[in-house]
């Protein structure tokens, strides 16, 4: 008999991001391996069913009331009292992030296995007080903890019980000559350094480089580095978001990724890799990784322009390392987890 896994996570498919996408991969390989998985998420565009299934897992959404912050919490705590039942009743609850959700309820679930991931940070400055309080207690209350990223130990001041850094598809990478151009898959937001990327591409153009560049992805900075890349005339398409664009990855002889899932699909497909670190945490983020040595991390467009110009070649020991990386090796971690 399956066992019932009950996830709590801000946003789930088809929000792009990157929790999003790490369960929408995950709970397929957890159900063949004999997990249940509900995804409990909060209604995101109007549109959306308040249920439904996708692929071997269901989603369950809840109204937010996203007019004040107080009234968001009462409105997810009002939903998450409604899901008791569902949580009681469930043999696991993950939550992703969000320990907040299940506070009003913790003491009539108090016997249930809780178990929690921590997936990335709230400020690009670092963490607050209040937040290291947060994940510290979440740590204490939940029965272990994945960190996504060894930056959590650092920052958090949390010992993690397993450590991850993204996962990847276990199929048959496709032999391909590479593109002389550059890829940007992401949302095009600050954090994600698009315009630091775009204002690379216009210094090589400046000094006569020629390097193309395809943006799979949509955001809020998208009108900008639209504007951006039209008034400097630069080789670049805007392709809009893709849930398959990582399979493309490979065609291309740089990436220009900041985050784990694509970085680590990048390193598989041997695709070199320019990241962007504006702050401490971030520049902990990349750097406190098995494959720090094959990216390059930049903190200006200055650095991604030389980095651009001669590219640092994939380790092949890294690239296999990388492949090995796969959803279902991830989902045996969590099994582990939760026998903790």
């Amino acid at each position: 008999m399956q066992k019932t896994v009950v996830h709590l996570s801000r946003l789930a498919y088809p929000h792009p991001g990157g929790v999003e996408r790490h369960l929408d991969e995950l709970l397929p390989e957890l159900d063949r391996l004999g997990f249940k998985n509900t995804v409990l998420t909060i209604q995101d565009e109007k549109n959306q069913k308040l249920s439904e299934s996708r692929k071997t897992y269901s989603i369950i959404r809840i109204r937010a009331n996203k007019r004040t912050k107080l009234g968001y919490k009462i409105s997810i705590w009002k939903q998450i009292i409604k899901y008791l039942g569902l949580l009681r009743t469930a043999d696991i609850i993950h939550i992703h992030d969000v320990f907040w959700w299940p506070l009003p309820i913790l003491p009539f679930i108090s016997w249930k296995k809780i178990f929690i991931t921590f997936h990335g940070y709230e400020k690009d400055d670092g963490p607050s007080f209040t937040d290291i309080f947060w994940h510290q207690l979440a740590a204490k209350v939940c029965q272990a903890n994945l960190c996504i990223g060894d930056f959590h130990a650092k920052w958090y001041k949390i010992k993690p019980s397993l450590v991850s850094f993204g996962a990847v598809k276990s199929y048959k990478i496709p032999k391909t000559t590479k593109k002389a151009g550059a890829v940007f898959i992401g949302q095009l937001k600050e954090q994600a350094g698009i315009m630091q990327y775009l204002e690379a591409m216009s210094l090589l153009r400046k000094n006569k480089d020629h390097l193309s560049l395809d943006i799979f992805g949509n955001g809020p900075l998208e009108n900008i580095a639209r504007s951006y890349a039209k008034k400097h005339d630069l080789s670049v398409r805007f392709l809009g978001w893709d849930e398959n664009a990582y399979k493309k990855i490979g065609q291309y002889k740089i990436a220009f990724v900041s985050r784990y899932l694509s970085i680590i699909e990048s390193l598989a497909t041997g695709t070199s890799v320019i990241a962007v670190s504006s702050n401490e945490i971030k520049f902990d983020y990349l750097s406190m990784t098995p494959y720090s040595k094959d990216i390059s991390i930049a903190e200006s467009a200055e650095q991604i322009m030389s980095y651009a110009k001669k590219p640092v070649p994939v380790d092949k020991k890294m690239q296999s390392w990388a492949r090995e990386q796969t959803w279902e090796k991830l989902a045996r971690n969590y099994i582990e987890l939760w026998q903790k």
